[in-house]
């Protein structure tokens, strides 16, 4: 049903052209296909039914009341903004006295993050067995080590 059969006459020729052999053969041939004739299917539609619209909506208030819940419960996890430092007022009897306080602190404070960083850094090199030191005290060292190999 799916194939057609055609009935094809041979004849060949030699160089003479003068006929050779000449036969009737009968073939099956299954139909053409010619895509660029063909009408292509459309892709699955990405409409949305109102079902699934309104499901959605009423998940994403479920999501937003629930976060709302749990900031109320744990302020501290959800306190995004940093509170601003209102700054001395005009008024303060002590205004520069205040505000040289504040600088002192600001300046002990990054002194100790310094050298907190440089301790890190001291901490790791030795863990490394890279230890911080001057020239001499690697002479020591290799002198030392020489002396117990020897």
């Amino acid at each position: 049903p799916n194939t057609f059969t055609i009935a094809i006459d041979i004849r060949i020729l030699d160089k003479a052209e003068r006929l050779v052999v000449s036969r009737d053969i009968l073939v099956n041939v299954p139909p053409q296909t010619n895509d660029e004739n063909m009408v292509k299917k459309k892709g699955k539609s990405k409409r949305t039914s109102l079902k699934d619209k309104y499901k959605i909506e009423k998940r994403v208030v479920q999501k937003h009341r629930k976060d709302r819940k749990h900031a109320k419960k744990n302020p501290h996890l959800h306190s995004s903004k940093s509170k601003k430092d209102p700054g001395i007022p005009d008024s303060w009897p002590f205004k520069e006295q205040m505000l040289r306080e504040v600088e002192r602190a600001k300046e002990m404070e990054e002194r100790r993050r310094r050298e907190m960083v440089d301790r890190n850094r001291e901490f790791n090199l030795a863990r490394k067995g890279m230890v911080k030191g001057s020239l001499e005290d690697y002479a020591k060292e290799s002198s030392l080590a020489s002396s117990q190999h020897s």
